[in-house]
């Protein structure tokens, strides 16, 4: 009723709002209660009182299409604790913009305490997509970032995503984690920087995306380290061909403390497991050297900042 009142198309304005701990993009606005549209422009908003049922007032769901679809959207949402922002998402349509349109989203003035993250895929005008509609390809990826005050869950429902030869993959830059999004609905985030890429088309679009070109470093595991178990994962992605890796942990001092030998690794994503005797080392904050080298001869040294307990 509110939008027919003030002549904006349904299809084209998003009511967004915030109940019990969840922002959403329900149509239905419950008595006493508000809700955002996005809008350019000053706009007055006109509240009609309709003697109406409520099952006639009511907005039509929208489609949810397969991947080999010229329309579709993942409708992404994170959980921060008992708080969860469902006004995030990528896709689509054949009638979108690269640039900012209408069926983009952008983010939404929160009040103080009501979210420990900060979510975009790209930025206009000042202005940050939390939602990233782009015209109909046969291959693209979005690139987003996460900056997370505390540990977040990201989801999504791939029930429609359909039997097709589509791929869908989310690729975690921050730790080089990789999730097939076909048969995985959601992964934890750790507190901190995440640069997150979805990568969308066929098979050898996919590969390509994913082939690195020089070494990457993701997060340290697990990040308090306890002393009593003295086992530390590393996250690497490698170019292709034999890379030499080897840890060495420094205390604040920059003073080698323990190291484990170079060892050869193909190119590819890889996690080393390092078990070494913590026993004699104090508690504290230590530096974790990773170096690799990489079979063109080019090294490089990444440092982890670690808490021993």
């Amino acid at each position: 009723d509110v939008l027919d009142h003030n002549g904006l198309a349904p299809e084209l304005v998003k009511i967004k709002q915030y109940s019990n701990g969840v922002i959403s993009t329900d149509p239905l606005v419950k008595r006493f209660r508000g809700a955002y549209i996005v809008s350019d422009v000053a706009r007055e908003i006109v509240i009609p009182i309709v003697n109406r049922s409520l099952s006639g007032g009511r907005i039509a769901s929208v489609a949810k299409h397969s991947l080999q679809h010229e329309d579709w959207v993942v409708n992404l949402s994170v959980y921060d604790g008992d708080f969860r922002n469902e006004l995030f998402g990528f896709g689509m349509n054949k009638k979108a913009l690269e640039t900012l349109d209408i069926y983009d989203d952008t983010e939404l003035p929160l009040l103080p305490g009501m979210s420990s993250f900060d979510y975009s895929f790209r930025s206009f005008h000042s202005k940050k997509l939390t939602s990233d509609i782009v015209p109909t390809m046969e291959n693209y990826s979005w690139e987003s970032t996460l900056n997370a005050g505390r540990d977040v869950t990201l989801t999504w429902d791939n029930s429609y995503f359909g039997d097709n030869d589509k791929q869908l993959v989310l690729e975690n830059a921050s730790d080089v984690h990789v999730v097939d999004m076909r048969y995985i609905t959601q992964i934890k985030l750790r507190e901190g920087a995440h640069t997150l890429k979805f990568h969308y088309g066929d098979i050898d679009y996919i590969k390509e995306q994913l082939i690195e070109k020089e070494s990457r470093v993701g997060n340290v595991y697990p990040n308090p380290v306890k002393k009593s178990e003295g086992v530390i994962s590393v996250a690497l992605s490698l170019p292709e061909g034999k890379n030499e890796v080897a840890l060495e942990l420094k205390n604040s001092l920059g003073v080698s403390m323990t190291s484990l030998q170079s060892a050869a690794y193909n190119g590819g994503r890889q996690t080393i497991r390092w078990q070494t005797n913590m026993d004699q080392l104090s508690q504290g904050v230590y530096l974790l050297r990773v170096s690799i080298r990489d079979s063109n001869g080019v090294s490089k040294n990444s440092y982890q900042r670690i808490i021993l307990e």
